[in-house]
């Protein structure tokens, strides 16, 4: 409380006689942070929006625009771990493509921040998600996307396609924004902005 004897601390709330002055400029900033808060749910559900809008209609029309034929979703009953956000395909190229509405998030400016990310990018690659759990950094093992590339190698024929008409099978990272790095392990990683620029013909 900021008051003529606390001048130490920073005045949100003003202590004037027997009152409390809360400013209406502070009190919307109170809003701005317990906002996401009180309404994780909504939150969570309209991320969860867009980030299906993100690989449903906004990376298959990026990648048809370079000139790809690009294949949604992708299943195998019996192997239902290995589930394939897209497969774009042009003459003899083919990409198994892992999508992510990932994009700079709060404070990216930070240097936590940003390694989080490339952390996270890398564990698509390697096999890995991480979490953070009372605090405690955890990880946990999932389908790589190194391991989605040589089963889709290996298996393309189950769902139509014919591995005589491809010279290889190389992977691609999209996510929603600019990432903070471009290239892991042989992967490309690229925004959904720069996909023609970075696949298109040339």
């Amino acid at each position: 409380m900021f008051s003529e004897k606390n001048q130490d601390t920073f005045p949100l709330f003003v202590e004037m006689a027997d009152r409390v002055l809360i400013p209406h400029h502070t009190a919307y900033v109170i809003y701005l942070l317990l906002h996401p808060i009180l309404h994780k749910d909504f939150f969570d559900a309209e991320t969860q929006r867009r980030s299906k809008e993100l690989e449903v209609i906004k990376a298959k029309a990026a990648f048809e625009s370079a000139g790809f034929v690009y294949h949604l979703n992708l299943t195998d009953k019996t192997h239902p771990s290995m589930e394939i956000d897209g497969i774009a395909v042009r003459k003899r190229e083919m990409l198994v493509v892992e999508v992510k509405g990932w994009g700079i998030g709060t404070y990216f400016e930070h240097k936590e921040r940003q390694e989080w990310l490339i952390r996270d990018l890398k564990g698509i690659v390697d096999g890995w998600k991480y979490s953070t759990i009372a605090g405690e950094e955890r990880k946990e093992r999932k389908v790589s996307l190194l391991e989605k590339i040589k089963f889709v190698t290996r298996n393309m024929l189950i769902w139509g396609f014919d591995p005589g008409n491809y010279d290889s099978v190389e992977g691609a990272i999209v996510i929603k924004d600019y990432p903070p790095i471009s290239l892991y392990n042989g992967i490309k990683i690229v925004s959904v902005e720069d996909v023609h620029k970075r696949f298109g013909e040339s």
